[in-house]
């Protein structure tokens, strides 16, 4: 029953009571009983009819609460799928499908905001005679390792992905070249200095494999954005890595 409909009950009660009472004034008993018995009878049917209103109402509520849930439940799932599309399975990276877009949304932002933009590349050292001792499972495993160092080094809205086999791409907006140097410095001293557990050694046993990375460096200022490109980054990130892997490995250098 709705809202109108208690309306109407309320409009008739208010009648027959007002009726009630013109005949109380003419002393007509019997008219008065028939009166007092509709009242009566409508104003059980309206307490029924508003009880009744107000169970719908709780109803529509816990209805709306459990849509309201669902789609929160949905809308984490749907995020969750998004990431899950976009993300390197081995690694937990963004895979690189994302890559380029992400650089220039960043480009396009240094140049509105006027902030500076660093990219580096990040080479695990020797990788292939890695998987040549320990095979492709630990391969994996090793490019998982890296994929947590960088994850745990990098900040929030860095941006780091998986590039191609060992190597990684990690985008940091509001960054200098300073900034992006210290940043790789500790992330290779980290990684210098963690140890992957239960490794196969190509025997019987395991043991504990340990590994290195080279970092090329290179930074966007917000006064060069109109006159570079995605591909000279890259050349640019790629010549400070071949240097430090040139150095022996192991090292940070920054294209200057």
């Amino acid at each position: 029953m709705d809202l109108n409909t208690l309306e109407i009950i309320d409009d008739r009660i208010k009648r027959i009571q007002e009726d009630i009472q013109k005949v109380r004034s003419n002393d007509n008993l019997l008219l008065e009983k028939q009166l007092d018995e509709q009242l009566t009878e409508l104003s059980l049917l309206f307490k029924k009819q508003q009880h009744d209103l107000q169970n719908k109402e709780r109803e529509v509520k816990r209805l709306d609460m459990e849509l309201t849930r669902t789609m929160d439940m949905l809308k984490i799932k749907n995020n969750e799928l998004r990431e899950w599309s976009v993300t390197d399975k081995i690694t937990g990276l963004f895979s690189c499908d994302q890559l380029m877009i992400t650089i220039e949304d960043e480009i396009a932002r240094c140049g509105r905001y006027g902030y500076p933009l660093a990219l580096m590349i990040v080479s695990i050292d020797d990788f292939d005679d890695f998987l040549d001792k320990h095979g492709f499972l630990g391969g994996d495993k090793m490019l998982a390792f890296a994929g947590s160092m960088i994850k745990n080094s990098v900040r929030k809205f860095d941006r780091a992905f998986r590039f191609k086999n060992a190597e990684f791409i990690i985008v940091l907006p509001e960054t200098d070249l300073t900034l992006a140097y210290m940043a790789a410095e500790r992330l290779r001293k980290d990684f210098r200095n963690s140890r992957l557990k239960g490794m196969n050694n190509g025997g019987n046993s395991e043991e504990n494999a340990s590994g290195t990375v080279s970092i090329g460096i290179t930074a966007v200022f917000p006064y060069t954005t109109d006159n570079i490109s995605i591909a000279a980054l890259f050349v640019q990130m790629e010549r400070a890595l071949h240097q430090a892997k040139s150095n022996g490995g192991d090292s940070s250098i920054r294209y200057e």
